[in-house]
């Protein structure tokens, strides 16, 4: 049993037995009274007839952070505790998801009679009332309920046969976590550090790729109502349309006839969602578009803030071609666009909605159109932040990179839309993105064009990032996927100018090679073409000079069957030929160690998705828990797992299609981090190669794993605690070798009151890490519910 004192932490568990932290409450003067739940609404109710989930609370740190006091968090309903509801009788408690902390959280007071299990409990705001029974009986459940229940109130009166609440108190079991200092295991990969990039879900393209316009050949039907909008002045006579029977490529272009009067006419674009562009003050934009005209016209380009009704920026281009003529502009904004919430504006169209999701209206939109008489068609239009706001010169957004780089990406593997033979086989994305067939293709909700596998590898290299790609492998069509296609591709990759695939790619603009090593030969499925395909590519690499580089993976969780396997062995290439590991989140180390010893063979594994499926914190502890499994395992065939991608890199708010899992979230306004991308944010901070031998006892919601940093001056422990209380953690620290400094150690937590808490817009780093120095000379800590923790402890 543990008395309640000053600064020390309320424990109570069930004595139904239904685990730490789930307990009731009865009252001490009638224990057939119990508080429970309904319709929201707390009562003090009859147990006799059973008890039910309603009945059972978690008893979890004070949400206003007051180590002495205490919150009931609903069994039921995670997110709502017990607080003062609104209501006709005063001091009404129930379940709400509360805007004060201090309103849902208490003080335990001993009772009177000094028993362990008996306690009253006092209110933080309003000061000083108690948890009692009330005099009524209201709400939508009362007709269910007859004296001696009642509702349930805080109270100024001090009526004890009312305020005192019976509990079983037990101290739980802490959870042991050993480290061995003197036993370093292996050394960890940097490339478990990466991220899945899938450009059929959640617009993750339009977070990478700085191309603002959506809809730029002007198809005719695009999705999620995104739309090109007519712009006219009053008073000027002129038609505007799609022209599907002069498109430059693609489906259509755009035609602007203009007949009398007077001011600009054209068409506007607002982005994706018609959400707008949030545009920066002084700061330049540059693009190009495609025109054609039957006699000399002026086209005019602007950006406009729709909002205020106002030019910012505008550009006069002659156009005095018949024949397709391409043309940049550059625009200079002279004030920034502001952004609103736009999940009710009637102008936006948002796309489906999810936990912490918003669209937004920004007041920035690109005109193109005529000033007076004349006829022009237009076609690919193309607006991009300038030099300012991209990497290395390249069409890529730096705010992307520089997010992705503070929370240690190491490697992304672009994959599982890239492999459906209609549009995206690696020939269909070479050269100028304006001149490829993938322009107008549509998958999922996303129209892309300028995007693909070999501007993710120009990223990747200029961000010092590992690219992994993602081709088609299988077809019925014959020009896609015969061994020979896939031979082609290590040569457009890496041949010299003597090749004719690596001429091609010097025509193509880009005479220094692709550097990529990584190649998935289709996505979740038997390929069967996959042996003599990557046999071909081997013989090709060898040809050109680049042997024992490459790495060819299977798409498949079970690998080859019993007779391609025998045919991949005679290959030799060992790990690098590797299956490709997909799971719900977490558990890939044992499926990659059961399929090795099921299937033997020389070849590796890697995890290059990871589908949890959410964004929140049960999933920042879920990724913590992970990695801390791929940290950790020191069997020798952990080695032969080379990579590890968690799903989504990013993922566009208010958009969210069929896989709401992005560690990073974005807007055409800001970038921020969901908690489990805070995860590797944490991870990266104190990065420490050294693996060392640890183990976790008792329980299933601690999750550990221990290491050494390169100069080995610092021991890092990471520790997930899943469990919605608090639990206390200690530590058997071995050496023989190194003196420890426990006095004063640095311990950074991220964690939330609710597994399905998540970093909203408008507050973005509500769920994010904080940093203390806490003294473990007692070798014990708590660790918060729903929480990743990182301890560094400095070595003399």
């Amino acid at each position: 049993k543990m008395v309640v004192l000053p600064a020390l932490f309320l424990w109570i568990s069930s004595a139904s037995a239904l685990g730490p932290g789930i307990h009731q409450l009865l009252l001490a003067s009638n224990k057939a009274l119990s508080v429970r739940h309904c319709d929201y609404e707390a009562y003090a109710n009859l147990v006799s007839q059973g008890v039910d989930d309603d009945f059972h609370w978690n008893i979890v740190a004070a949400l206003n952070g007051n180590v002495s006091a205490i919150s009931f968090q609903s069994v039921n309903f995670p997110s709502k505790y017990l607080a003062p509801i609104t209501s006709e009788e005063p001091g009404r408690l129930g379940l709400i998801t509360p805007s004060s902390h201090a309103a849902a959280s208490f003080l335990p007071v001993p009772c009177s009679s000094a028993s362990d299990n008996c306690f009253q409990f006092v209110s933080i705001e309003p000061v000083g009332q108690f948890i009692s029974l009330g005099s009524q009986l209201t709400g939508e459940c009362a007709n269910k309920y007859h004296a001696p229940e009642t509702d349930l109130i805080i109270s100024q009166t001090n009526n004890k046969t009312a305020t005192e609440w019976i509990a079983a108190i037990d101290k739980p079991v802490p959870t042991k976590v050993t480290v061995n200092l003197d036993n370093i295991t292996h050394q960890l990969n940097p490339l478990y550090m990466g991220c899945h990039s899938d450009s059929g879900y959640v617009h993750q393209v339009r977070s990478f790729y700085s191309q603002m316009v959506f809809g730029e050949s002007f198809e005719q039907t695009l999705p999620e109502e995104s739309h090109w909008n007519t712009y006219s002045t009053p008073g000027a006579n002129a038609h505007v349309k799609f022209d599907p029977s002069t498109p430059f490529h693609g489906l259509s272009s755009l035609q602007v006839e203009y007949i009398s009067g007077g001011g600009l006419v054209g068409v506007t674009n607002r982005g994706l969602g018609n959400e707008g562009f949030a545009f920066q003050g002084g700061k330049n934009y540059e693009g190009y578009l495609f025109a054609r005209a039957p006699s000399i016209v002026t086209l005019e380009v602007a950006l406009h803030d729709y909002l205020n009704n106002s030019f910012l920026a505008r550009q006069s281009i002659t156009i005095s071609s018949s024949e397709w003529t391409q043309v940049n502009f550059s625009l200079t904004p002279q004030r920034s666009t502001e952004c609103y919430d736009g999940t009710d504006a009637v102008d936006v169209a948002c796309g489906k909605m999810g936990l912490s999701h918003i669209c937004v209206q920004c007041g920035g939109e690109l005109i193109v159109g005529l000033d007076g008489a004349g006829q022009v068609n237009v076609d690919y239009v193309f607006l991009e932040p300038g030099s300012w706001g991209r990497l290395a010169d390249l069409h890529i957004h730096k705010e992307t990179i520089d997010v992705l780089h503070q929370i240690g990406v190491t490697a992304i593997r672009q994959g599982g839309s890239f492999t459906d033979p209609s549009y995206y086989f690696w020939k269909n994305w070479t050269g100028p993105a304006y001149t490829r067939p993938s322009v107008g293709a549509v998958w999922k909700d996303e129209l892309i064009g300028g995007f693909g596998p070999f501007e993710m590898i120009d990223m990747c290299r200029a961000a010092g990032i590992e690219p992994i790609i993602t081709t088609t492998a299988q077809s019925s069509h014959p020009d896609c996927c015969a061994p020979d296609d896939m031979a082609d591709l290590v040569e457009y990759c890496y041949g010299n100018s003597t090749t004719g695939w690596g001429k091609q790619r010097a025509l193509d603009g880009h005479p220094d090679p692709y550097e990529v090593n990584f190649f998935e030969l289709g996505n979740e499925q038997y390929n069967s073409d996959y042996v003599l395909q990557v046999e071909a590519m081997e013989a090709r690499a060898n040809k050109i000079g680049i042997p024992d580089k490459l790495h060819y993976m299977f798409p498949q969780n079970s690998y080859l069957n019993a007779a391609d396997l025998a045919k991949m062995e005679r290959l030799n290439l060992g790990t690098r030929t590797v299956t490709d590991i997909h799971n719900g989140g977490i558990g890939a180390v044992t499926s990659s160690i059961d399929l090795f010893e099921s299937k033997a063979g020389t070849y590796g594994s890697v995890n290059a998705e990871t589908n949890a499926g959410t964004h929140h914190m049960a999933r920042g502890v879920m990724e913590g828990a992970d990695l801390n499994e791929f940290f950790g395992c020191a069997d020798p065939q952990c080695s032969r797992i080379l990579f590890r991608t968690a799903s989504f890199c990013t993922e566009r708010s208010g958009h969210f299609d069929a896989f709401d899992q992005g560690i990073v979230f974005f807007l055409p306004n800001m970038t921020w981090i969901q908690p489990p991308g805070y995860v590797h944010q944490m991870i990266t901070a104190t990065w420490a190669p050294n693996a060392l031998h640890s183990e976790v006892n008792a329980t299933q919601s601690v999750s550990a794993s221990a290491q050494l940093t390169k100069n080995q001056d610092r021991l890092v422990i990471r520790l997930t605690n899943s469990a919605s209380a608090r639990l206390p953690v200690t530590f058997d620290l071995t050496t023989t070798k190194h003196k420890l400094s426990l006095g004063t150690v640095n311990m950074t937590v991220l964690w939330a009151d609710s597994p399905l808490a998540a970093n909203a817009p408008a507050a973005p780093t509500a769920i994010s890490p904080t940093s203390s120095q806490i003294d473990l000379r007692n070798s014990t800590v708590m660790l918060q519910p729903n929480s990743y923790s990182v301890i560094e402890i400095a070595i003399a």
